[in-house]
């Protein structure tokens, strides 16, 4: 009994600190309580126990602060994801997928079939499926080795 009464009695030296350190009382609240948890499970009640809390809190709180920094990173690269696109950012992007397609449809047959089934409908050695439409074999790499090298220059 003389434990409990002894992490009772220090309860409000451990709110203390934690408040010193979070500024969320809901986060000053776990850091209190799992304080608490853990010089109870641990029995150290002997010694420097002050010292021995205050590091404990200090620890817990430095857990709370890593997670509110790793929510803030996710959460910060998730919006940059949502980032809306200026008008001028989108008639460059459009600009630029116009001259690729022009490009493309200036390319003699069979070249241009070629890279118009493998870069736009994405058809390599097997369709959806399982339908076998379009291999880029022998001839049709050739194909599209040519067609990389003749649009190279334009569409840059």
């Amino acid at each position: 009994m003389a434990e409990i009464e002894l992490l009772l009695a220090n309860r409000d030296f451990v709110r203390a600190l934690a408040r010193e350190l979070l500024s969320e009382p809901a986060d000053v609240d776990d850091v209190v309580q799992q304080t608490m948890l853990a010089a109870w499970i641990s029995g150290s009640g002997k010694g420097k126990f002050r010292s021995w809390l205050a590091t404990v809190a200090r620890n817990f709180a430095r857990q709370v602060h890593r997670r509110d920094e790793r929510r803030r990173d996710r959460e910060q690269r998730a919006a940059a994801g949502e980032r809306v696109l200026s008008v001028t950012e989108v008639l460059e992007r459009e600009e630029r997928r116009r001259s690729v397609v022009q490009a493309v449809l200036g390319l003699a047959e069979p070249n241009r079939t070629a890279v118009l089934l493998r870069f736009y409908e994405g058809l390599g050695a097997v369709a959806q499926g399982g339908w076998q439409l379009y291999r880029l074999t022998g001839a049709a790499l050739d194909r599209l080795a040519v067609s990389s090298k003749t649009t190279a220059s334009p569409v840059e």
